[in-house]
């Protein structure tokens, strides 16, 4: 009793909605949270650069289409986040990790 019941024992080739949940709440919390330029406006440095390179490195998006406020930045990164195959949520975390 009181006991919670392991999920898996091991997510390969997959990652369930709790896992991918969880490795963006971190990400949130300790990297893009961390770094909220004032005002929400991603147009200063060093918060420019640091944003620009996801929407152009790793998106391979033009820049020219990138929100420049952080709060919509964050909402569209959310959403590609969400549609991303396991393994690209793997490749987001090790790229934002690389730039931060």
């Amino acid at each position: 009793m009181g006991f919670t019941s392991i999920r898996s024992a091991l997510q390969i080739d997959s990652m369930d909605a709790e896992l991918r949940n969880s490795i963006w709440n971190i990400l949130d919390e300790m990297v893009f949270g961390a770094l909220v330029p004032d005002y929400g406006n991603l147009t200063e440095e060093p918060y420019y650069s640091f944003y620009r390179s996801f929407w152009s490195e790793f998106f391979k998006e033009p820049v020219r289409d990138m929100p420049d406020d952080w709060h919509y930045w964050l909402s569209a990164v959310n959403t590609r986040y969400g549609k991303f195959p396991w393994y690209k949520v793997y490749d987001f975390c090790e790229f934002t990790v690389q730039r931060f």
